[in-house]
């Protein structure tokens, strides 16, 4: 819960100057497209849900219709996306300077073809702020909060003014839905985020986990042990985090799917599938985790949380001095430490 305060300060801290490069590369883009489509910006991802850090990207989609399109010619969208990626490249770069932009990346490849943009926010954030924000985060504060990353991705329609179902629009709801019925999702995200983030793990391509997934990761488990109930106490947040790394960190991916629209989200199947993790999206129903592979980095990662917990706890526990701090201790994270055998490898001690 510090943690989840740290991040909302830090994040409120950085809003306005995140925004501002923002609103300026949207008005940019617009200009560049305004002769030939008619377009509109949609927000999607961890920066609409409430659940960024400080290194998180902010996703855009660019919901798009062709001007003077003959009614009779077919939608080629991978083309006709391929073609606005073209456009902007070619635009933006002669003005990176202007828009605090450090890096302009078209991915042409990706299952869905992206435009990453690396801003630097050092030059636009006063000095005073700056060392207010330096002084509560840790690790590579100069190269990870002072720089923003957007993520442009691209939707095509007939007509702008068309109302349809977008995948990125529906998997919102559902993320806002789910953290209402489990408020406790949002801390143990973050700082699940976080873990991922310092262990190099936080990218899909590169192998490691997406946001995204990690979110189905958590929900799942909620779902899984809670049902439908809501769960709303504090008390159970290091219970749950630890629950989390110690079920993933042993869970057999290939002989297991995790569905959150099952009623039990987590189900053994009756063979070895050929992905590396089946996770399914309960919006478009696709592999959510078909780009992650590594599985064995990651679920080193987890076990290796479950030792520092242990680690902590059992330190804890040779220092208390009062009885009822232990009965306090015992009613929070039993069943989940056997405090007479907490296995400590050598090297944790």
């Amino acid at each position: 819960m510090d943690y989840e305060k740290n991040v909302d300060n830090n994040m409120n801290k950085i809003k306005t100057y995140r925004e501002q490069i923002l609103n300026n590369i949207k008005k940019f883009i617009s200009n560049i497209l305004c002769d030939k489509y008619n377009f509109e910006f949609l927000l999607y991802g961890s920066y609409s849900t409430g659940l960024s850090i400080e290194i998180s990207d902010i996703d855009i989609l660019i919901k798009f219709a062709i001007k003077n399109k003959s009614k009779n010619s077919e939608i080629n969208s991978q083309q006709n996306i391929e073609n606005i990626l073209s456009l902007l490249e070619k635009n933006l770069e002669p003005n990176k300077e202007k828009l605090y932009i450090s890096q302009i990346n078209p991915i042409y490849t990706a299952s869905v073809p992206v435009l990453k943009i690396e801003c630097i926010l050092k030059e636009i954030i006063p000095e005073n702020i700056q060392r207010e924000l330096s002084e509560t985060y840790l690790f590579n504060f100069e190269n990870e909060i002072l720089k923003l990353n957007l993520d442009f991705t691209f939707h095509e329609v007939s007509d702008i003014k068309t109302v349809e179902s977008i995948p990125s629009q529906e998997i919102l709801s559902y993320i806002k839905d789910k953290i209402n019925l489990y408020p406790n999702i949002r801390p143990n995200l973050l700082v699940l985020k976080r873990y991922m983030q310092i262990t190099k793990l936080n990218s899909s391509f590169h192998g490691g986990l997406s946001s995204y997934s990690l979110f189905l990761l958590l929900y799942s488990l909620y779902k899984q042990i809670y049902g439908k109930n809501e769960i709303n106490n504090a008390e159970y947040l290091g219970r749950e985090l630890f629950n989390f790394f110690s079920f993933y960190g042993n869970l057999d991916f290939e002989i297991n799917c995790i569905d959150a629209k099952s009623d039990s989200p987590i189900y053994p199947l009756n063979n070895i599938h050929k992905n590396n993790i089946l996770l399914v999206d309960p919006i478009t129903g696709l592999n959510v985790a078909k780009s992650t592979f590594k599985i064995e980095h990651i679920k080193y990662a987890f076990n290796n949380a479950v030792m520092i917990i242990n680690n902590f706890f059992y330190k804890k526990m040779n220092t208390l001095k009062v009885n009822e701090d232990y009965k306090i201790l015992e009613q929070l994270f039993n069943p989940i430490f056997n405090y007479n055998n907490i296995f400590i490898p050598d090297e944790a001690l």
